[in-house]
Order: structure tokens, then sequence, then C-alpha cells
């Protein structure tokens, strides 16, 4: 009787067990038949539209940044256009960073002091091309010297904005700017330096 019992369970659980195996093995076979990268996370409705309608039409003549590097010790310096081409009526961004070694500085733009050179940033632009205000500075901080005047350390980014008159001729054209310093730490000030760098800039036709 016992033994009768337990193969009736047997064959009632059977049938069951073989549906649970076939289910596993059909959803196994489902996953791999969906290759990496497909559909199947869910894409809101109308994504392809909304990418279209935020790439700006004239994403081919705006092309950036453009970016000059140079690297030196103590300061190296890196130049940035905000793009690299441009139409009557466009301001750019023109950005220059000079990144400090640690225990060294460079004054700022308005110092004043015998002996040590100022920053200076002087931009040279092609014809057409004018500056919009003067150049944001970084702050300062109080210099290690006994002295304590302002200086920059670290990373020091300005900025200044240009813009693209009607009288700039289309074609390609440069951006110029001398970056002027002298760095010095706390014991002794290094020669002053000049490096020139040179962002091109193309000008088309509105």
């Amino acid at each position: 009787m016992g033994t009768s019992l337990t193969y009736w369970r047997g064959s009632r659980l059977a049938p069951w067990l073989a549906l649970g195996v076939l289910a596993v093995v059909a959803l196994g076979c489902k996953e791999r038949a969906a290759p990496a990268g497909t559909s199947e996370v869910a894409r809101p409705s109308g994504s392809e539209e909304t990418l279209a309608r935020t790439t700006p039409d004239d994403s081919a003549i705006n092309p950036g940044p453009v970016v000059m590097r140079v690297d030196g010790k103590p300061v190296a310096i890196v130049g940035r256009l905000l793009r690299g081409t441009a139409a009557p009526g466009d301001e750019i961004e023109v950005t220059v960073e000079l990144a400090i070694a640690p225990l060294w500085e460079i004054y700022p733009l308005d110092a004043i002091a015998g002996g040590v050179a100022a920053t200076r940033l002087d931009l040279t632009l092609p014809k057409g091309v004018v500056t919009v205000g003067p150049w944001a500075t970084p702050k300062t901080v109080r210099s290690a010297m006994p002295d304590g005047h302002a200086a920059h350390v670290g990373r020091a980014v300005f900025t200044r904005m240009i813009a693209v008159g009607a009288s700039a001729p289309a074609g390609a054209a440069t951006i110029s700017c001398r970056v002027s310093f002298q760095a010095c730490d706390d014991r002794r000030c290094l020669k002053p330096e000049a490096i020139e760098l040179a962002l091109p800039l193309t000008i088309v036709d509105r």
C-alpha cells in the first residue's frame, strides 16, 4: 500500500515537474536569442525625435573646443576657444588657464611691484573680431612671501569674450594670446617668461 501510494504521488507530480522544466528551458532560449545591445530595455516613446530636435541645426559649423597646451615648470599653460568656427554676430569665450606647481605663485594682472613682472594676457585678433569686456580673473590669495602681496596659486583661469563682426572676412583666422608671467616661490623668482598661444578660428558666412 505504501509503495503504490508513493508511486501515485510521483505520477501526479511528474507532469507538473515536466512543465516546469520546459518553462525554464523556453525562458533560457528566449534570453539567449536576444543579442546584447538590443531593445530589451524599453525606450521612451519619441526619444529619437527628441534627439533630433536637440541637435543644433548649425552643428556642422560649430566644432569645438579648440585647445592648445604648453607644458612647463613650474607653470603650464592651456589656451581654449569654446568653439573653432563662428559667423558674424557670434561671441566666443577665450580661456587661458595657468596650472601653477605647488609652492609657486604668479602675480595677478593688475599687480604693481617693483622688480617683479605682473601677469599679462595680450590678445591679437584678426580683422573684424573684437573683444567684449575685460578679462574675468580668478581670486587671489595672500602670498607666502614676507610682504604678503596678492598672488595666484594652483589653477588660475582667465576668461574673455570676443565677437565676430560683420566686417570679418570668411576663411581661416588665428586668435593669438601672448601670456607673460613670472613665477616665484618663497625664496626666489625665476626669469619672466612669455608664451605665445595660437588658436585657429574658421569664420564662415552667416
